[in-house]
Parts: structure tokens; sequence; C-alpha cells
């Protein structure tokens, strides 16, 4: 697909979102004009956007509340032989 192509199926998109769901077709049938890859290509990519729904982004992908939490302190606790008296330092995927 070529930039022009691309550019033009993104512009006929954004319109088609903007119209009433029922004015879509006819809308589409009336820009492309005969051209059925063309309208293939926005109908599809309508049908994404509506399976998306409205809820699609108004929630994060991740509670950085939950993930700024303080984690649970492993200090006072035994391993083996060994008693942990403090942390040192952490990242990645350890604690030392």
């Amino acid at each position: 697909m070529n930039p022009e192509r691309w550019k033009r199926i993104k512009q006929l998109l954004d319109e088609a979102i903007a119209l009433d769901p029922a004015e879509r077709r006819s809308f589409l049938d009336r820009v492309c004009d005969g051209d059925s890859d063309l309208k293939k290509e926005v109908e599809s990519l309508l049908s994404s956007y509506e399976e998306a729904g409205t809820g699609f982004l108004s929630t994060p992908a991740i509670d950085l509340r939950a993930a700024l939490a303080p984690v649970p302190t492993r200090i006072g606790r035994r391993i083996g032989a060994y008693n942990i008296l403090e942390e040192i330092g952490h990242g990645g995927m350890g604690e030392v």
C-alpha cells in the first residue's frame, strides 16, 4: 500500500467515524465510487473501531498505585542459616 492510498483510507475512516453509524454505509458507497478494495479496507477498520468499544484506553493498562505500593519486607526473616538484617539494594527482578 502506498502512502497516498493509506492517507486516503485514514481520511475516509476519520470522516466515517464522525458520522452516525446508520449513515456510514451510504457514505462509503458514495465516496469510494466503486473502489471495492478501498471500501473493504475502511469497513474493516470501522469494524475494529466498533469492536474496541468506548472503554478502550479509558482504564489504564497498569495500576501505578499498586505497582508503587510498599513491598512486604523480608527483614527479620530467616532463610536457612541466614538472618536477613537489611535490604542493601533492589531492582530488576530481585533484592539483595
